[in-house]
């Protein structure tokens, strides 16, 4: 719907008109439970074909009521802005010694679609006018960076050099470990600020396990708990900037702390705001112990670096 409206006005239909098309949109599927895309954009043209025939539609409709996947850059040849094209060129951002996930790159491909898409798009208009939409290749990679960057923040620190990896994830580690002592301090005085110390601390070890094992962090600190707790059951997971003398036991571990965090944090989003002040007293032991068992794999981590 959203991609529906957008495109419409870019035509000469009008603040109004477009307002009618999404009010018949509306009536149209007001008792149906699903309808899918096609659907939706077969309703819409036909509906504006009766109603409202367009005069200004070649280019930029048609790549918004079809989904196409195109953006055209100003270069020798026309070129494919397609989320499988920017999959392809994230490959850039990527250092070799670092794996990212298939899920995380198609996420990552679309955010920069939908990125270049909603930055560039009213500004061609405004600026030019045209009815084509053209980009020049370097405006589309400084806006492709910008995001990557946004997404996944250490892919910027580890571009150069993976010998800098160590003293990169040891400085990681030594900003978690400062963030855990502030928690475990505001928790002992049962004051729930402890929470955005502990976060702040998570933020950082996830990060820090995710590039030891070889992989691209994930894109938030949930999603990052979550992965990592699955990656530390896979056989095929291999530590690759820790030097431990078990690997698999580590990763138990890991497993183990990182499944406990989850859980822990799932029960204050749904208890929290309804029983906050008995919550702590409640709880407060069980997040205490926790933080011990964080304070001691952020050491065993730094040891092993």
């Amino acid at each position: 719907i959203g991609s529906i409206m957008e495109s419409l006005v870019f035509t000469d239909l009008g603040w109004k008109k477009v307002s009618d098309v999404l009010d018949r949109v509306v009536e149209e599927f007001d008792n149906v439970d699903y309808a899918s895309s096609d659907e939706l954009t077969g309703f819409v043209k036909e509906y504006l074909q009766e109603e409202y025939p367009l005069t200004n539609i070649p280019f930029r409709y048609d790549y918004f009521i079809n989904s196409w996947d195109y953006i055209f850059l100003e270069d020798e040849k026309v070129v494919s802005l397609s989320r499988h094209y920017i999959e392809e060129d994230l490959n850039q951002f990527i250092p070799s010694f670092l794996e990212m996930t298939a899920r995380q790159k198609s996420q990552l491909s679309n955010m920069v679609y939908e990125g270049i898409r909603l930055l560039t798009i009213p500004l061609v208009k405004e600026l030019y006018e045209r009815e084509r939409i053209v980009i020049k290749k370097e405006f589309f990679n400084e806006v492709e960076e910008f995001l990557v960057f946004q997404a996944v923040p250490f892919l910027k620190k580890v571009r150069t050099d993976e010998k800098d990896v160590m003293s990169i994830l040891y400085d990681t580690l030594e900003k978690a470990r400062s963030n855990v002592r502030l928690s475990q301090e505001l928790l002992e005085r049962r004051d729930a600020a402890f929470l955005k110390y502990y976060i702040a601390a998570m933020d950082r070890v996830t990060e820090a396990v995710s590039v030891g094992l070889g992989r691209v962090p994930f894109f938030d600190v949930c999603g990052r708990l979550t992965q990592l707790a699955r990656d530390a059951k896979n056989p095929s997971v291999q530590v690759k900037f820790f030097g431990f003398e078990d690997d698999q036991r580590f990763l138990r571990w890991l497993n183990i702390i990182f499944r406990r965090s989850v859980s822990l944090l799932d029960q204050w989003r749904s208890l929290y705001r309804k029983h906050h002040e008995e919550f702590l007293v409640e709880y407060g032991s069980a997040w205490s112990k926790h933080l011990v068992d964080v304070a001691a794999l952020i050491e065993k981590c730094m040891d092993a670096l």
